[in-house]
């Protein structure tokens, strides 16, 4: 299993297995108390943080380690650390990714398509 996450080892959330995070203080935070109606949103909170958990094992490897790294720092910075945040943080620089790969190769295929034409 990972590194329980502290700002001192954030960079071993970039290796080979999902990090360890206290989620916890987020999901039991006094004000998601204040906002809950008994504890239905704090055990809201924690299903959703331990599906975040399970989704982020089954795709870590697919995760670029820069973009492990980068979300890691995020999360860990200004609050709780949690797993939720973190599949959002690198699902969004896949997507990014993804996109400006999708671009380049639409602009190189229609710059040779036009000297195709010519």
């Amino acid at each position: 299993m990972g590194a329980v996450l502290t700002r001192a080892n954030v960079g071993l959330a970039a290796g080979d297995a999902v990090p360890t995070l206290n989620v916890a203080p987020t999901c039991e935070s006094e004000g998601r108390k204040q906002m809950a109606l008994g504890r239905t949103s704090i055990e809201a909170c924690k299903r959703s943080e331990t599906e975040a958990r399970h989704a982020l094992a089954k795709s870590w490897s697919h995760f670029q380690k820069g973009d492990k790294s980068t979300c890691m720092g995020r999360i860990s910075h200004g609050g709780h650390p949690s797993y939720v945040e973190l599949q959002s943080c690198l699902e969004s620089f896949k997507h990014a990714r993804e996109i400006r790969e999708a671009h380049a190769k639409g602009k190189s295929h229609s710059t040779a398509h036009a000297k195709n034409k010519l």
